[in-house]
């Protein structure tokens, strides 16, 4: 092939004149991972920069705080801070360490004043800013705030509506107990009928007659018999026994009088 010869040959001069050329070889590519020199990293500088990205990002969670939260209302920082105590434990752990650190036995936020509330929710509020308790105080919309008021409404009367219920529910049993007993008619007392006794006493025979004396049929002893006994005591403790005289005197007074007046209707005619 003559182009091969005229390249043998020209590169035969190229030697005989001393001209050399050079070619590098073509690298390998290494394989993956390795392909770039390991960098030795300092672990202190490492750490310094996490230092500053955590700095970094508290300070801009402290502004989105100081933008949220009206440090001058009281009612919301008080809110906030017993929210946070009801439903997160960390917001609590860090309010006990505050109180430490300052030195305040009293853990009750009702009785801190409102720049101890304040300096503590700027300090520890960003790392609660995503629960749901701060968002539905920080970020609730007026209708969201109207509607809770109206539910917290209902739930009250629907309280009130079951203490009326109870309420008229004793009254009515209690009455009901109290009218009972009027509403009873009470039976009358039973008849005191007492049993005929006999002139003899029991199992005397006919001959052995008993004589009357002054309290009633005497014995043979001279002993009053033991019917005419009951018969006295029944008849004293009989109640209606005790009634009759008086019944008696009443009416007869009653006749006197109508007498009375027509005697003197008589006269006057």
């Amino acid at each position: 092939d003559t182009s091969s010869v005229a390249k043998i040959a020209l590169q035969a001069k190229q030697i005989s004149a001393g001209v050399t050329t050079t070619t590098t070889a073509a690298l390998q590519p290494a394989p993956f991972g390795l392909s770039r020199p390991e960098q030795k990293s300092d672990p202190q500088a490492l750490m310094s920069k996490r230092v500053e990205a955590a700095t970094k990002a508290m300070d801009v969670s402290k502004q989105i705080v100081r933008r949220s939260v009206d440090f001058e209302d009281d009612r919301l920082l008080r809110k906030l801070l017993a929210k946070g105590l009801k439903h997160d434990r960390q917001w609590q752990h860090s309010y006990q360490e505050y109180c430490t650190a300052r030195g305040v036995t009293e853990h009750d936020e009702k009785h801190q004043d409102r720049g101890f509330i304040a300096t503590f929710i700027e300090q520890n509020l960003a790392n609660s800013i995503n629960q749901e308790w701060a968002k539905k105080i920080l970020w609730s919309r007026p209708q969201d705030a109207g509607r809770e008021r109206g539910e917290r409404r209902e739930r009250r009367e629907r309280k009130e509506k079951k203490r009326e219920r109870r309420r008229r529910a004793s009254g009515s049993s209690s009455g009901s107990e109290d009218a009972a007993p009027s509403g009873v008619a009470v039976p009358p007392p039973p008849a005191l009928d007492m049993p005929m006794m006999s002139m003899y006493g029991p199992g005397m025979p006919m001959g052995m007659m008993g004589q009357m004396g002054p309290m009633g049929m005497m014995g043979p002893m001279g002993l009053p018999m033991l019917g005419d006994v009951g018969m006295q005591t029944m008849a004293e403790d009989d109640p209606r026994a005790r009634k009759r005289p008086r019944a008696e005197r009443a009416e007869r007074a009653e006749k006197g009088k109508k007498e009375k007046a027509e005697k003197g209707g008589r006269a006057r005619r």
